[in-house]
């Protein structure tokens, strides 16, 4: 559906043409360095989370195809909309793919996070795990900065989250502390 002319996807990020390709190579390179023991990458937490994210934002994806119809040509419909607010996500899941996958291997636990305070943080509170669920990572987070109200908690996790699974990976939080 995304090469079909009428679709008039704009050249920009997040353009799904350039997302997709840059996807599969990135997988297809995880898989190939994995190939006789893919019984590793299961034991990867974080794999299996972004997996799961991932069949997740494809359903999300093909429901939203499902039921747009011709609207999806229309660049002002709600499901043009919701398309690109997905391939936002797409666009973020590979980069924190990338960031975590270096050259096909998993490099997770040597991620580095910019700031020191961020690492510390992280460290005092994560240790060396890569990706932790929204609600202990708010919980950590409560300790040293108070968040009081629901509303601040869904925006903060609206910022924060950028691959949208509710999970906070280190990648992430680092986008976040810079």
């Amino acid at each position: 559906y995304c090469q079909i002319p009428k679709m008039n996807l704009k050249n920009s990020p997040p353009y799904m043409l350039d997302i997709l390709p840059d996807f599969y190579q990135t997988l297809r390179e995880i898989i190939n360095h994995y190939e006789d023991r893919l019984h590793i990458l299961n034991d990867i937490e974080y794999f299996r989370i972004f997996i799961n994210n991932l069949i997740v934002l494809c359903t999300k994806t093909i429901e939203c195809f499902k039921h747009a119809g011709h609207h999806m040509y229309n660049e002002q419909s709600n499901y043009r909309k919701h398309f690109i607010k997905l391939s936002l996500y797409y666009s973020h899941n590979l980069a924190e793919l990338k960031s975590l996958f270096i050259n096909g291997i998993y490099e997770g636990e040597r991620f580095r996070l910019t700031k020191q305070e961020a690492t510390d943080f992280w460290k005092k509170n994560f240790n060396d795990r890569t990706i932790v669920p929204w609600e202990e990572f708010k919980e950590k987070l409560n300790d040293v900065h108070s968040i009081q109200l629901n509303n601040e908690s869904i925006a903060l996790q609206n910022t924060i989250d950028l691959t949208h699974n509710n999970y906070v990976s280190i990648f992430e939080f680092d986008v976040f502390t810079r």
